[in-house]
């Protein structure tokens, strides 16, 4: 009980169901195996509810924060935490073995990556194509799809062949009389910009990339963000240089 309302009444409010739901799981967690061997969402939520009360809650905020706890509860159930209990009646539930084996503070964790990258301002290309991979913990994988998008983008937007690849795509592109090179700004910062594209390239479309990724989470959505930066340019550099050429329709 202290673990779920081990806060104060207007921090529960505002946690998101799937916070809810791991704070519950930790306490089911902590339980001696006799008493997690049957658990019941209504007696759970009435418990939670006479904490909140106990704490100075008037009674229209406890029957909220009752209402947030079964918010977490069905999200256990949701995405198999919980199950109905095999030997009682379906409104007793058990924790299922991913209940039992997952540690609720990683995947909170995990959980919360994923919603920072969902509620970024992605492109929508992009987004479609990492989230998948993403979601599967294919870290290294989306960072390198997430690259070969951005080469794509380039070449497309550069109106340049399928033979251009990697560094080099990224110095035609934006170097010299590049199609991408922006005659309106510095050359100083023109310069700056073809590095910036192929240095990424070259350190992320790599198998390099999955010695600086691997399983970590927070790295991957870091250059997928970097990546979502990089096709800003990209359109920048489109629409500053669209008058040598009419733009083809993307496939």
């Amino acid at each position: 009980m202290a673990g779920v309302l081990g806060r104060s009444v207007e921090e529960f409010l505002a946690l998101r169901p799937e916070e809810v739901g791991m704070l519950i799981l930790a306490d089911f967690q902590g339980l001696p195996p006799s008493d997690r061997a049957t658990l019941h969402s209504w007696n759970y939520s009435q418990r939670i509810k006479l904490a909140a009360r106990d704490a100075g809650a008037a009674e229209e905020i406890a029957n909220q924060v009752g209402a947030v706890t079964l918010e977490g509860w069905q999200w256990l159930r949701t995405h198999g935490f919980l199950a109905p209990h095999p030997e009682h009646a379906t409104e007793w539930e058990a924790l299922t073995r991913a209940g039992q084996a997952v540690s609720p503070q990683a995947h909170l964790d995990e959980i919360r990556g994923l919603g920072i990258l969902r509620r970024a301002d992605l492109d929508g290309e992009l987004r479609r194509t990492v989230e998948s991979l993403m979601m599967s913990g294919k870290y290294d994988d989306a960072v390198l799809a997430a690259m070969r998008f951005v080469e794509d983008r380039v070449r497309f937007a550069g109106h340049l062949s399928n033979s251009d690849i990697g560094v080099s795509l990224m110095r035609t592109a934006f170097g010299g009389a590049g199609s991408l090179r922006d005659p309106k700004i510095d050359g100083g910062e023109a310069t700056g910009r073809m590095d910036l594209f192929a240095g990424a390239i070259g350190v992320f479309k790599n198998p390099a990339s999955h010695r600086i990724v691997g399983n970590d989470q927070t790295q991957a959505v870091e250059v997928i963000f970097f990546a979502n930066t990089l096709l800003r340019l990209v359109a920048a550099a489109e629409q500053a240089t669209r008058k040598r050429g009419r733009p083809r329709k993307r496939p």
